[in-house]
């Protein structure tokens, strides 16, 4: 398994942790439960978020009925240590508005 397939799975893990907390907040669990489509998104220039939009699995996330689209941004960031920076974006299917938008932050440094 090279680096970068390594980074993926591990961000992939803490994403799917952390969705599993974020569904319990009262004014996210409408969203998180009625998605219909998935889409990652980066930035061509940012190629360590580039991999991590094509193997960050969400897809799990999606449900054949729903109301959302979440659109999930791929940002790196290497200060002191590797970070993602992922901004979850829902967007209402019918009318194309936006919703609900709000970024994490997730430290990938004590995972390498």
């Amino acid at each position: 398994m090279n680096a970068s397939t390594y980074k993926a799975k591990a961000l992939a893990q803490l994403i799917a942790d952390d969705v599993k907390e974020l569904k319990h907040r009262p004014e996210l669990n409408k969203y998180f439960n009625s998605i219909k489509e998935v889409r990652p998104i980066s930035s061509e220039a940012d190629g360590i978020a580039s991999v991590w939009a094509r193997f960050v699995k969400a897809k799990p996330l999606a449900q054949p009925i729903g109301q959302y689209k979440l659109e999930l941004l791929y940002i790196s960031q290497n200060d002191d240590g590797l970070k993602a920076i992922v901004q979850y974006h829902f967007v209402d299917l019918k009318s194309g508005d936006s919703v609900e938008e709000f970024a994490r932050y997730y430290d990938l440094k004590s995972l390498l």
